[in-house]
């Protein structure tokens, strides 16, 4: 157990935002129910991460029109039966402290932060349809190693479809025939699959 004069600033970091302080399993139950639409929950801690990103992440993903109904934060290593009791709700993701989930009635579940060298271990990775990645390299480094040959590059956000390989152009071996083109391959086969949902959507 962490002094309460450690842990309340931290708490309040949070709560000063709007988040409800979840300090008992009954709590976390209570606004699990008693929630309509969204629900974010921060599994706050004492740790470096914790106060250097996720807290300030946290409070900026705040500054938006579209926000959650409601928000509940936990405290790891200080309400440690709400803590339990919340990650009950997070199965079948593993703990993790500082993490942040966003729960709905219905709609896409959204769980994290995980670190890369979890996040992308394959029985992880396989629960998964979408990893948003902080970084390019947090994210490019252990799908280049898992996939390299087949993992693709998909442009989001255009008015277009937009795919390509994941890899560079390598000169070094240009002109060689030597050169896969299983990346190009998969980057076309996904650039027709798109295109017919995206007809579908434009219609």
């Amino acid at each position: 157990m962490y002094p309460q004069e450690l842990v309340q600033p931290m708490k309040e970091d949070l709560t000063s935002v709007g988040f409800s302080d979840l300090s008992a399993p009954s709590d976390v139950d209570e606004i699990i129910k008693n929630t309509e639409g969204t629900l974010l929950i921060v599994v706050n801690s004492v740790c470096g991460c914790a106060a250097g990103n996720m807290r300030p992440a946290v409070k900026m993903s705040l500054n938006n029109d579209v926000k959650p109904t409601a928000l509940g934060t936990v405290f790891a290593g200080v309400d440690g039966d709400a803590t339990n009791q919340a990650r009950k709700y997070f199965l079948p993701y593993p703990p993790s402290s500082p993490a942040i989930a966003l729960l709905k009635l219905e709609g896409v579940d959204v769980y994290g932060p995980f670190p890369a060298d979890t996040a992308f271990y394959p029985p992880n990775w396989r629960q998964y349809d979408v990893v948003i990645a902080m970084y390019h390299d947090q994210a490019l480094i252990p799908i280049k190693t898992i996939a390299f040959e087949e993992a693709i590059n998909i442009t989001m956000g255009l008015p277009i479809v937009r795919t390509s390989p994941d890899h560079g152009t390598a000169f070094d071996i240009a002109g060689k025939n030597i050169a896969s083109t299983k990346s190009m391959m998969a980057a076309i086969m996904a650039a027709d699959e798109l295109t017919i949902g995206h007809k579908k959507l434009t219609r």
